[in-house]
């Protein structure tokens, strides 16, 4: 299933929106990975954390 494919309790699409963040464990992913956190909380946006 896919985000396209996820309907509401009435049967309307429902969108579901998402950040993605890419984290390494450095300093500047640790301030991507802050951030992110923030605005996705804010948005009401599921968060994608890509990592290696």
């Amino acid at each position: 299933m896919n985000d396209s494919d996820l309907k509401t309790a009435n049967g309307l699409k429902s969108e579901t929106k998402k950040l993605v963040v890419g984290f390494d464990g450095s300093p500047n992913s640790i301030d991507a990975l802050r951030w992110a956190l923030n605005e996705a909380h804010e948005r009401n946006f599921n968060l994608e954390i890509i990592y290696s």
